[in-house]
């Protein structure tokens, strides 16, 4: 009797161990997770962080939150926003995960814990970057010069990162810039400056008027357009020959030998002297 209880009590023990353990499995994997939805990020513009609720064990009754951030502490409850010139936070209804938008994104942003939770499931995560833009906070573009028939003029961005894509046109010549970067040894998110020079012969480029210098970076464009001084002085266009002046010119040279001839003939055979004075002396 006693030896049946204590395999029965076993059996019971091995029941639980494997339940237990079944629980806990489930428990283990029933998580939620977020990633960086915004691709690229880019600094000043909002950035948004996705929670994925896994395997739907946040029902709807289970509070939903974002805490840690700038300020390290409770961001977002249920939709609601304790920050909400910084953070908002969105529900879905059609699925049970929730977003944080992070609003004037900016390098504070950058290495803080964000954890999303739903009831007793959470995860935390630092915020590191792998695909951004920085806008710079400086784009100069100099007048353009013209000296000794180059037409030259200088390209600076300050505070930007990557570096941006830029074609220079003048006339029917397109020139794709190269950049010099210049930065400090604790190059953090940006450039501090990069820099390049164009120049173009102003004949070959047919003597434009105006220059015009295009940045693409990300969705962005940058265009500036600049007038060239005094171009038109350093320019010898030549002379288009139309054809009614080619015709006038045939025809000068096809008459005019005619008519010389004809005068000629009739000084000859003129029997007046005066004639012949008038009309034939140039011919002699």
């Amino acid at each position: 009797m006693e030896r049946q209880y204590k395999q029965h009590h076993l059996i019971y023990l091995i029941r639980l161990v494997i339940f237990l353990g079944g629980v806990f499995q489930i428990a283990s994997v029933s998580t939620v997770v977020w990633n960086i939805t915004s691709d690229p990020v880019i600094f000043g513009e909002s950035v948004t962080l996705k929670c994925y609720v896994q395997f739907g064990t946040c029902n709807k009754m289970e509070w939903r939150k974002w805490s840690g951030g700038i300020y390290n502490m409770l961001i977002c409850l249920n939709g609601q926003s304790y920050f909400k010139d910084k953070y908002k936070m969105k529900l879905s209804n059609k699925s049970q995960d929730y977003e944080l938008e992070i609003l004037h994104f900016d390098e504070s942003d950058v290495g803080c814990n964000y954890t999303c939770s739903c009831g007793f499931d959470l995860y935390t995560h630092k915020l590191m970057l792998k695909n951004y833009i920085y806008y710079p906070k400086t784009y100069f573009v100099s007048d353009a010069q013209v000296n000794i028939d180059m037409l030259t003029g200088i390209i600076t961005m300050r505070n930007v990162f990557p570096i941006p894509r830029c074609v220079v046109r003048y006339g029917n010549i397109n020139q794709y810039m190269i950049f010099a970067t210049i930065s400090r040894f604790d190059f953090t998110y940006t450039y501090d400056e990069i820099s390049t020079r164009y120049k173009f012969n102003v004949k070959k480029a047919r003597c434009a008027i105006y220059v015009t210098i295009k940045c693409s970076l990300g969705p962005k464009i940058f265009e500036v357009t600049k007038k060239v001084p005094d171009v038109t002085s350093y320019c010898e266009e030549p002379t288009e020959i139309t054809l009614p002046i080619v015709i006038v010119i045939i025809g000068l040279l096809v008459i005019l030998p005619i008519l010389l001839a004809t005068l000629w003939i009739k000084c000859l055979v003129k029997e007046d002297e005066d004639y012949c004075i008038v009309h034939c002396c140039i011919v002699h």
